[in-house]
């Protein structure tokens, strides 16, 4: 699908961003494979702003995000036991 997506004549204002709470090496590690769950689904507005600050980027507001999380043309996130560890998007600029 993302491949799809890029192949068309918009691809160079496409950009794909994926944030990890932890390090990947601290993430991956220390749960198996099995155990992370990978969803073509958004996280909540919350879930998206908790993950931005655990991973050291600036704040947002919730209704900044409540506003773009719907306006992303593509999800992925990483959960474990329910719990998000990862997220990533496809956005475009408005």
């Amino acid at each position: 699908m993302i491949r799809n997506l890029l192949n068309k004549k918009f691809q160079s204002i496409f950009v794909f961003m994926c944030i990890l709470s932890l390090s990947p090496l601290s993430i991956f590690s220390s749960i198996p494979m099995q155990e992370i769950e990978v969803l073509y689904a958004p996280p909540t507005a919350q879930e998206f702003l908790d993950l931005r600050a655990a991973a050291g980027m600036r704040e947002r507001k919730v209704l900044s995000a409540e506003k773009g999380i719907p306006n992303s043309l593509f999800w992925i996130t990483l959960r474990n036991h329910g719990k998000l560890i990862g997220m990533g998007r496809v956005v475009y600029p408005t």
